[in-house]
């Protein structure tokens, strides 16, 4: 104010570090184990030991076979998501459930982890995730005491001494021109590769691989 300077500033993004409620994963932890990780095929873990290996492992493990239990919090969790998860955490009783869609060990954000995804094991997982979250759900309707337990951790302990205060005010504009060259570059080449489910089964046999193909080979797609 002295020096008659105007500042003006944009936020861009922001993120609260996460925290979950204790409760709700104890309940969903019980279902993950009466859910049980999905029957890998011999071809499911070939392809996942391949992948592993062509991404640099020394040992590749392939898809696991054992439950890893539950995640205990971080004493001083610092960081934030990569959407609002944080955010919401600090607003209502939450959880996040990891399932098994993915060869574990790859780099995240990075190509070789969304191979994948067009393959028997993305199915197999997802399916494995849907039954756990049905079931936690069925347990948040039918039991009373798991939702007051819920209410009493995100009350007493998560927000006891911390108030949550968002960065991004009402007049914030999300900033959607962020990649929009790059967006718009690739759109067009993208396009070609949408799956086609009227013509196809499944997204492998639109690219004309034969699961869990282990060699390269030119991918021709079939119209």
């Amino acid at each position: 104010m002295m020096t008659d300077t105007q500042v003006r500033r944009r936020i861009i993004g922001a993120a609260w570090p996460r925290h979950f409620n204790k409760p709700i994963a104890l309940a969903m932890d019980e279902n993950i184990r009466a859910v049980g990780l999905p029957t890998w095929s011999e071809d499911d873990q070939r392809f996942a030991k391949a992948l592993q290996t062509l991404m640099g492992s020394d040992d590749p493990e392939g898809l696991a076979t054992e439950l890893s239990g539950i995640g205990e919090p971080l004493e001083n969790p610092v960081s934030g998501g990569s959407d609002d998860i944080g955010d919401i955490s600090w607003n209502v009783p939450t959880v996040t459930l990891r399932y098994p869609s993915n060869v574990r060990g790859l780099q995240g954000h990075h190509w070789s982890s969304a191979m994948a995804m067009a393959t028997p094991i993305a199915h197999k997982g997802a399916v494995a995730g849907a039954k756990v979250v049905a079931a936690t759900m069925l347990d948040l309707i039918q039991n009373e005491s798991l939702v007051d337990e819920a209410r009493a951790y995100f009350e007493d302990v998560q927000t006891a001494e911390v108030q949550y205060t968002p960065f991004i005010g009402p007049d914030d504009a999300p900033a959607i021109e962020k990649n929009a060259d790059i967006m718009a570059l690739f759109k067009s080449r993208l396009e070609a590769l949408y799956y086609d489910a009227d013509q196809f089964d499944n997204y492998l046999l639109q690219l004309g691989i034969d699961y869990p193909q282990l060699e390269p080979t030119l991918i021709q797609r079939g119209r």
